[in-house]
């Protein structure tokens, strides 16, 4: 949709009409997954933040993590980092997804990276987008980059043997 927007192909009008019909199909498909309830089953968090346009791509991560059977709180758009404090404090989450592809508006990437990592005290921060690419950044020793859907589907697809072997 980016891309036809880019080019002038579709009107803004078009194309928040596609996004609009693809975001119902994708909830639709989320809620037909059933709530698995194992106990090896990782914990994923998975939010925006402030600013963030990427709402699709963050349904998307939630309907692969619910067909893979994970547990999973989808926070949505956004979320600051003080929700995203709340939110980790009780649900201990295993993982903690987001997607920095808009430039931030008060805060460098590597800032906002190192807040978000320090929130995620119990969990590894898992992070894509644009600007991790864009801006050079030093990753905290709890966060890690997927760079696309092809290293996504390899880090879950390798979660799901550790948690069938493990």
């Amino acid at each position: 949709l980016n891309v036809l927007w880019l080019t002038h192909s579709v009107s803004p009008a078009h194309e928040k009409f596609i996004t609009n019909l693809i975001r119902r199909k994708l909830m639709c498909a989320i809620d037909k997954e059933p709530v698995d309830t194992q106990k090896e089953s990782a914990k994923f968090l998975l939010y925006l933040p402030e600013g963030e346009s990427q709402e699709l791509t963050l349904l998307f991560m939630h309907y692969l993590l619910r067909s893979r059977h994970q547990k999973v709180v989808y926070l949505g758009a956004n979320t600051s980092l003080a929700d995203l404090r709340d939110a980790c404090q009780p649900f201990h989450p295993d993982y903690v997804f987001t997607i920095l592809q808009e430039p931030l508006a008060r805060q460098s990437v590597q800032t906002y990276i190192d807040n978000a990592a320090h929130i995620v005290t119990s969990g590894r921060l898992l992070l894509s987008g644009a600007q991790l690419f864009v801006n050079p950044v030093k990753m905290p020793a709890n966060a890690q980059v997927l760079g696309g859907l092809p290293d996504t589907l390899q880090f879950l697809d390798g979660l799901e043997l550790k948690q069938r072997v493990g």
